[in-house]
């Protein structure tokens, strides 16, 4: 810990004599409510990662920007490139909804149809939205644990463009350009990257380097306020090839992946209160086994979604969404023993009020889905927030449902059961946000507790495992509670101290897999007007338990720094695990030990 308070030391050794006023800028959250709102009206629990903060904690990854925030675990079986899973408060990590600009994401070719956050870089995002606790009245299958919105950047001003080249450890080589602008009503953004490295064993054990190559693309086009219509389209393209461990004495062998993600909108105003937003959406996933111990495989799936969302303004204190959605899945698998491919739909109708009164704004929920198998189900949300000007209090909380159903495989794989149920839930959350001394200091503390029955387990009688098949028999518990303190002194400066507890247990009162009872994030910032940033992190993670045994807490500990030569030209460098801890996510598998990276920015 000594080298933590030097660390710290080193992060703030100049402060500036007096503080500099800032101007406030309401916060707008849009996956909350699936349209835009004021942070402060939202009655969930919210994190927001600004393109501002991205760049300053210098991360290239989704997975590795998500690891500290309050609530979520990350877990990777592997180095870069291996299959990467995130859990909200405690639950499965396939209930949590990945959303890109707003369309459901997910393979439904894997065996719960989750979303493998491995090669999805920040390339051309524009903020990151994690809203807490169930969200399936807004999203249907799969968001009871939460929902995390990956939003793209959006063209503004003048054109302009960037030009990064970056490497370090393991071997690792990172490009990447970009850009954005706006011409009258037409404004574009683009971004793409590609990624080689060396990595390290997938294996804990292992001496060989398992290693990853990665291209990312991705563009938005929009076209504003024309004749009261407004549209755009987005593309985001990822291939990644990954070299993996296949155990003790066996020869590794390559997975290829291939993710596709378009999506179009049309905003109507027909009129002035009444918007009205038609969207449509295609995601293809193709993964290939190559040189495998049990031979090659081929897995496919795509993912179609239509939605059509009307908000309506009667009144200056009440408003209403209500819409329809529809999702199909398809998948394809080709393996040495077995062929398999199956397809479901979903039609869903919701509605929401928000009703906002003297310092109080309840918003209230309903959702009818049905499934082309399971059949038709209910949810409802309930949320409420109350501010307090004078004291710049805000109480909030929300109740609600969700369910997950059943994934392709689990329906029709051989082991599979067209008769499953949905799993289901309930959660609720309280807590308290104060600002205090101007909004130099904010606090933020929530407690949280989800309820899960009838999860869908593998089961089989005794030792006669191939005798199994996927039915509905486990319960879960899950609470906890999550505070943070956010301190900004002085303009430039900032620091956050954040801690969460998670108590998991399932219906025989053991322990969930890889999820920590406590996490604490230590993090610190300091800019130099626009001529440099420095930010530092440690972050420490508690036991867990792993295929029945218990894997040892770890502390890690991270910088990055930026430094401007002079205009347009940019020094960026970034230190990760930097007291060198050998830990574990997983059971077995490799981490990486220190390493550093470091990159020159052009921007014209």
């Amino acid at each position: 810990m000594k080298r933590f308070w030097f660390l710290l030391l080193a992060l703030l050794w100049a402060l500036p004599v007096m503080a500099q006023e800032e101007t406030e800028v309401e916060e707008i959250v849009v996956t909350a409510i699936r349209v835009p709102i004021p942070r402060a009206e939202v009655g969930s629990s919210v994190v927001v990662i600004t393109e501002e903060e991205m760049k300053q904690r210098g991360y290239t990854l989704l997975k590795d920007l998500l690891k500290a925030e309050t609530g979520v675990d990350v877990v990777s079986t592997g180095g870069p490139g291996s299959q990467t899973s995130v859990f909200i408060r405690g639950m499965e990590s396939y209930h949590t909804l990945i959303l890109i600009d707003g369309m459901k994401v997910g393979d439904p070719s894997l065996m719960q149809r989750q979303f493998d956050l491995a090669n999805l870089t920040l390339d051309n995002v524009e903020r990151i939205e994690v809203i807490k606790g169930p969200q399936s009245v807004l999203y249907g299958s799969d968001a009871m644990g939460g929902v995390i919105n990956i939003i793209t950047k959006k063209g503004k001003g003048k054109a302009h463009f960037m030009a990064s080249m970056e490497g370090g450890s393991y071997d690792t080589f990172r490009q990447s350009i970009g850009g954005s602008g706006q011409v009258g009503h037409l404004s574009f953004s683009l971004g793409t990257s590609h990624t080689k490295t060396q990595g390290f064993s997938a294996y804990r054990e292992g001496r060989e380097k398992d290693g990853w190559e990665n291209y990312s693309f991705s563009t938005r086009i929009e076209l504003t306020d024309c004749q009261k219509i407004s549209g755009g389209v987005l593309l985001r393209l990822h291939k990644g090839v990954t070299e993996l461990d296949a155990g003790y004495d066996l020869k590794g062998y390559r997975v290829d992946k291939d993710e596709v993600f378009f999506s179009s909108f049309l905003d109507f105003k027909p009129f002035e209160k009444w918007k009205q937003r038609l969207t449509f959406g295609i995601s293809d996933y193709r993964r290939e086994y190559v040189d495998a111990p049990w031979g090659d495989s081929r897995y496919s799936g795509r993912r179609y979604e239509v939605s059509w969302q009307n908000e309506v303004k009667p009144l200056p204190f009440y408003s209403l969404l209500f819409g329809a959605d529809y999702g199909r899945e398809e998948m394809d698998q080709m393996e040495p023993w077995s062929e398999l491919s199956g397809s479901t739909y979903t039609l869903s109708l919701f509605l929401q009020n928000q009703l906002k009164l003297k310092g109080s704004i309840t918003t209230l929920g309903l959702r009818f889905d049905d499934h082309k198998e399971f059949g038709q189900r209910f949810t409802y949300r309930i949320t409420e927030a109350f501010s307090f000007d004078k004291t710049q209090t805000k109480i909030k909380g929300s109740l609600g449902t969700g369910f997950r159903a059943p994934s392709l495989y689990e329906l029709y794989s051989e082991y599979g059961s067209p008769d499953l149920k949905p799993e289901k839930s309930i959660g609720w959350d309280f807590g308290i946000e104060q600002s205090l001394w101007k909004g130099k200091l904010f606090l933020d503390l929530v407690y949280f507790e989800n309820r899960v029955k009838d999860l869908i387990e593998f089961w089989y009688p005794g030792d006669l495992w191939w005798l199994g098949k996927y039915v509905n028999i486990a319960k879960a518990f899950m609470r906890g509670v999550e505070a943070s303190v956010e301190l900004r002194p002085f303009d430039g400066i900032w620091c956050r101290l954040a801690y969460t507890y998670t108590h998991t247990e399932d219906e025989k009162g053991q322990r969930l897999p890889r999820r920590p009872y406590n996490k604490v994030k230590m993090a610190f910032g300091r800019s130099f007007g626009d001529r440099a940033n420095v930010f530092s992190e440690v972050i420490w993670v508690d036991d867990r338990l792993d295929s029945g045994e218990k894997l040892s807490d770890y502390l890690l500990a991270n910088v990055s720094g930026s430094f401007k030569l002079k205009k347009g030209v940019e020094l960026f460098i970034r230190g990760e695990n930097l007291f060198n801890r050998r830990y574990e996510e997983a059971k077995g598998y490799g981490t990486a030990g220190r390493s550093f990276y470091g990159g020159i920015r052009i921007e014209f």
